[in-house]
């Protein structure tokens, strides 16, 4: 056919539809591949990357000893080695429990059978997840035939906890070595993802409830531990140290917090220490044995993936097994909760205050004689080092950091605690559960760092606002935005650097909705229901106080008169503008001016209703909503 006229306006009319409906589908796609992900933020940056040259980030040599080795069979076993071998805890002392501080006159722990429906509500639970363990059954099979098999699974769960014996062929996790940071040939850089068998998730399961059950009705975990709890929360843990911290601070007390760094704490558990702990409270029989034949001679296999060259296609090798002497199962059900049981005695070996989130464990020292400040520290410090010492857990001094809170005192560069010939760093500022907390609580690091995941995830949003419709860009902007932005809001979002982190997030919404420098994000805003800053901080304070009313007092509890609104909460007098604005005080000024008929309701649909009100104010900063309110 000769080009003409004709042709060539045809050509380009049908080209410009073919592009558009080729755009529609691309988009189409990649909405749904965003709502189906169980990693929102993975799947995004996916797509961003999409056009890029992606190499596979396959292990093809690493270093062992002097040399390099690329067989995919001895990379394997190298790794397998390595994380066997890492962890060499002390040797056990053998009847050190009378040692321990716990309340060994507990009743002894009963187990009920499980019933077909029990294990058919715990196989419908189980997250969608295209990997294997050991089995090689995926949790889609196992949903798909849960009519089928929830009977016979409950049989041997029954077995097993009349015999105690937990079976073998559930006890071999495999292992893959995912890249940390720095020097991808070395196996140091290298951290290990466990996958255990799918099987063994169900029966885990089914211990755990029973097993927390029991830990519960007995009040057995101590206060102190927020992680791995039921109705316990990271904020929680947050807010009690910092609640510390600044009360501490608005008397002009000099107070410390020492940030205890365990070395890889999961792994050095010791099972017999761990066993001597379960019997003292109150985990017997067979119970007990089951939870010791579950801990024994558990096996690992290290699998990595290479590219076939010939074929193109990716293949799994394999090491050989290793088995495991120490440490809870990596990636298990019941592997936490063993471990908060094995460090439940720790609060009781030390006289100061002790905030717990798993590992994570810091001491808040207060003290009113600056003599004596120091030892008090050390002193401190030596009864940690000491409870690990006998529980057979490390401490990593060169990682645990203080910090002095009191600007009366030296820098914390010129203070200096030592354990034996070690220092132990003091820091303007650390790491403390996400967040980064500093010397004045001012939160100028934490937000500095927050603001540059934020202009990241702007240009996400503007490569995104191409490739996909509103919605999927919506679902982007909570996942890898407004999740950054909400998380530990109550602590920094009234500091006087909140305003940067404000800009930060309607620099997202000019990304998303290409828009100018100068137009306002505010229509935005409360077209597609997105909260301002001020507002999720707003909600976010008003949802904590409703989810915690213990740790704030009501009015009409220290008043004994009859109010109309009996949900008011005590004001916190405050004699420096730290604690005024920290969430100690603001938290009740907040609550108390939602009306009562919101605060009446129950959480959830407390928390629905508060977000639709503010959705619709799209309130610029806190004075706004606090006026309103009078």
């Amino acid at each position: 056919m000769k080009p003409n006229h004709f042709n060539k306006t045809n050509f380009a009319k049908y080209s410009k539809q073919y592009k558009k409906i080729i755009n529609m589908t691309k988009k189409a796609q990649n909405n749904y591949k965003i709502k189906q992900s169980n990693n929102k933020s993975k799947s995004i940056w996916q797509i961003i990357n999409q056009t890029k040259i992606n190499i596979p980030k396959h292990i093809n040599k690493i270093m062992v000893g002097n040399e390099y080795i690329t067989n995919p069979v001895k990379i394997a076993n190298a790794f397998n080695n390595y994380f066997v071998d890492k962890i060499q805890p002390k040797l056990y002392v053998k009847n050190r429990a009378k040692s321990y501080k716990i309340n060994t006159k507990l009743n002894s722990i009963f187990m009920a059978p499980s019933t077909p429906y029990d294990i058919f509500k715990i196989i419908m639970t189980l997250k969608n997840t295209n990997s294997v363990g050991y089995d090689g059954i995926s949790t889609k099979i196992l949903k798909a035939t849960a009519n089928e098999i929830c009977g016979h699974i409950s049989h041997i769960i029954n077995l097993s906890i009349c015999a105690g014996i937990y079976p073998d062929a559930l006890k071999t996790s495999i292992i893959k070595p995912l890249f940390k940071k720095e020097n991808r040939e070395l196996l140091e850089y290298y951290r290990p993802i466990s996958l255990i068998p799918v099987i063994s998730k169900i029966f885990e399961k089914y211990i755990y409830k029973e097993l927390y059950k029991y830990i519960e009705h007995n009040n057995i975990l101590c206060d102190e531990q927020k992680g791995f709890r039921q109705h316990r929360t990271i904020n929680m843990a947050i807010y009690d140290f910092l609640h510390n911290i600044i009360i501490n601070m608005d008397k002009r007390t000099p107070v410390c917090a020492i940030f205890c760094d365990m070395t890889q704490a999961f792994d050095y558990v010791h099972y017999d220490t761990l066993l001597d702990k379960l019997e003292a409270y109150g985990i017997r029989g067979n119970v007990h044995s089951l939870i010791k034949s579950y801990l024994y001679n558990r096996k690992q296999i290290t699998e990595i993936n290479r590219i076939n060259v010939e074929s193109k296609t990716e293949q799994t090798f394999r090491s050989l097994e290793r088995k495991v002497m120490y440490g809870v199962p990596q990636g298990s059900v019941l592997g936490p909760l063993l471990f908060i049981l094995y460090i439940n005695d720790l609060p009781k070996s030390i006289d100061y205050p002790l905030t717990l989130f798993a590992d994570d464990s810091t001491m808040t020292i207060p003290c009113k004689h600056v003599d004596t400040y120091l030892n008090e520290i050390n002193n401190s410090l030596i009864s940690v080092i000491k409870w690990l010492i006998d529980n057979n857990l490390k401490i990593n001094l060169s990682k645990t950091k203080i910090i002095h809170f009191n600007q009366r005192m030296p820098d914390n560069n010129n203070l200096h605690i030592r354990y034996n010939n070690d220092n132990i760093e003091g820091v303007d500022s650390t790491k403390f559960l996400g967040l980064e907390i500093d010397k004045k609580l001012c939160w100028k690091a934490h937000i500095e760092n927050l603001c540059k995941k934020i202009s990241k995830s702007a240009y996400a949003l503007y490569i995104l606002s191409s490739t996909v419709n509103t919605d999927a860009i919506l679902t982007a902007y909570y996942g890898i935005v407004e999740s950054h932005l909400r998380y530990g809001v109550i602590f920094w979002g009234n500091s006087t650097n909140k305003e940067i982190a404000f800009k930060a997030q309607k620099q997202c919404i000019r990304s998303m909705f290409r828009l100018k420098v100068n137009d306002s994000c505010k229509p935005y805003f409360k077209q597609y229901k997105i909260l301002t800053l001020p507002c999720i901080y707003i909600l976010e304070i008003a949802v904590f106080v409703k989810s915690n009313p213990g740790r704030f007092k009501r009015l009409a509890d220290t008043v004994p008169r009859n109010r109309r609104d009996n949900s008011r909460l005590r004001l916190h007098s405050a004699k420096t503008a730290l604690t005024s604005n920290s969430v100690v005080c603001m938290a009740p000024v907040i609550y108390n001016k939602l009306p009562k008929a919101l605060k009446d309701l129950n959480i959830s649909i407390f928390k629905k209703q508060l977000r639709n009100f503010l959705v619709d104010k799209v309130y610029y900063n806190l004075t706004e909503f606090l006026l309103e309110h009078k």
